[in-house]
């Protein structure tokens, strides 16, 4: 929405050659009052986002026709006085370039990815739906790696008892509490000597560890809020083997 009275639209239109071939065209504008907004026009609201690609298709013969990843595309860009502001404010940028113009998969291949595999749902001569099959473990994939990435940065991660934090140590000798069910990361600094693990957060506050037998044990309340906290029990050896 631009604003009341202004709606961003998207017209979406793929033909099938019949022959397996098909091409997708995307419009994306703006239309305020009832009228579609011209670059150009007293507004200052006109915007043009054209996108055509073409590809593979397959039937598949339930009422949804499989495209492929495109083999070729290319994409018009044209804004005005207001509708760029908005251009710059989802930092668009295509080529290291965040000007208006014109590109094709030829010269930009970027663009191919703009339009991956997807799965469309027709009825007639209507598009009733789409959706990319590899989007949910594309982006499962993303998170794993990036989980994997944060705990092989870690020196040692140290799950709650009630596994429902971490505390992770550093080799820099900082630490980070997260709390994954309200996305909450509280950090500080430690060091570890003879056996204890003496934690210091941003407020000052100091946490000391205690020997258990083989373990060492200490609770962590959230530098926010004492009502957020974890108790945590890690072997000796661990934090031997990971800190000196």
């Amino acid at each position: 929405m631009i604003n009341y009275d202004s709606r961003i639209n998207i017209t979406l239109t793929l033909e099938l050659d019949g022959n397996g071939n098909y091409e997708l065209s995307s419009d994306c504008f703006v239309i305020e009052a009832g009228k579609r907004q011209e670059v150009g026009g007293d507004s200052g609201l006109g915007q043009t986002w054209i996108m055509t690609a073409e590809g593979t298709y397959t039937d598949n013969g339930d009422g949804t026709i499989t495209t492929s990843d495109a083999t070729t595309a290319a994409l018009t860009v044209a804004t005005d006085t207001y509708s760029s502001q908005m251009k710059d404010s989802v930092k668009f940028s295509i080529a290291g370039s965040s000007e208006d113009g014109e590109w094709t998969s030829a010269d930009t291949p970027e663009l191919l990815s703009y339009v991956p595999e997807t799965i469309f749902t027709v009825k007639g001569d209507a598009i009733v739906s789409y959706e990319n099959p590899n989007a949910a473990a594309a982006e499962e994939a993303t998170e794993t790696a990036e989980e994997t990435e944060a705990v092989a940065d870690a020196a040692l991660v140290i799950p709650s008892d009630d596994q429902e934090t971490e505390f992770k140590l550093y080799a820099d000798g900082t630490y980070a509490f997260y709390f994954e069910s309200y996305d909450i990361t509280d950090e500080g600094t430690y060091t570890y000597a003879d056996g204890v693990l003496t934690i210091t957060d941003k407020n000052g506050t100091v946490t000391t560890s205690e020997t258990d037998g083989d373990n060492v044990k200490f609770h962590y309340a959230y530098s926010d809020s004492d009502q957020l906290t974890g108790d945590y029990t890690v072997a000796s050896s661990d934090l031997d083997a990971a800190l000196n």
